[in-house]
């Protein structure tokens, strides 16, 4: 009897755990806020002669600019 009652609740709690710890963020939002924040650094640092590559937005990540030979490295986002 006690059995009875408790494997459906257990069961139904089992269900309902995602909705509630699921409170991230989705990836693609993620992704779309950082190409917001290239195109705003892009707009405040003018690309002047001074460098041989400008800023550079890849659909993922967001290159600073530099001279040819520098190596830049970035975080994954």
């Amino acid at each position: 009897m006690f059995a009875d009652i408790i494997r459906p609740l257990t069961l139904t709690l089992l269900l309902l755990l995602p909705l509630g710890s699921n409170q991230q963020v989705p990836s693609n939002c993620v992704i779309k806020r950082e190409q917001e924040k290239c195109m705003e650094m892009m707009a405040l640092h003018d690309s002047s002669s001074e460098f041989d590559c400008p800023w550079f937005w890849d659909n993922l990540t967001c290159w600073q600019p530099a001279k040819v030979g520098d190596v830049i490295e970035v975080n994954c986002p």
